[in-house]
């Protein structure tokens, strides 16, 4: 079965705005504001969305790198080599990024990574 683009739009945006409102109702929650100031804007749910894609897609690779057997389950041996030896490299820059995505002090340096990533590229 195939979902149409339409239905991927929906629940993409669907997702997004669950994930905007959990996040922020749990921050008021733990701030003691009341949820009746609770507004979610579109750059809240750009910031949150962007999040967890980038989060999704980090676990996603990592699924694709694990090997299945009957019996049990492992990594393939490139991917053990490349997380014991980039593993708190990998862990601080996903930290950098989404706190560069969540605040928007960073955001000129990601886009300029970006536009040089691009350019690079093609």
């Amino acid at each position: 079965m195939k979902l149409t683009d339409g239905i991927q739009v929906l629940l993409v945006t669907a997702g997004t705005y669950l994930f905007a409102y959990s996040f922020y109702s749990g921050y008021y929650l733990t701030k003691g504001i009341p949820l009746e100031f609770l507004s979610i804007d579109f750059i809240s749910m750009l910031k949150i969305g962007i999040s967890t894609c980038v989060i999704f897609s980090f676990s996603a690779s990592f699924i694709d790198n694990i090997l299945y057997s009957h019996s049990s389950l492992a990594l393939k041996s490139t991917t053990k080599i490349f997380i014991l030896r980039y593993g708190i490299l990998i862990f601080t820059v996903s930290l950098f990024i989404i706190r560069m995505i969540v605040e928007k002090k960073y955001l000129l340096v990601l886009y300029a990574f970006i536009m040089t990533y691009i350019t690079i590229l093609t």
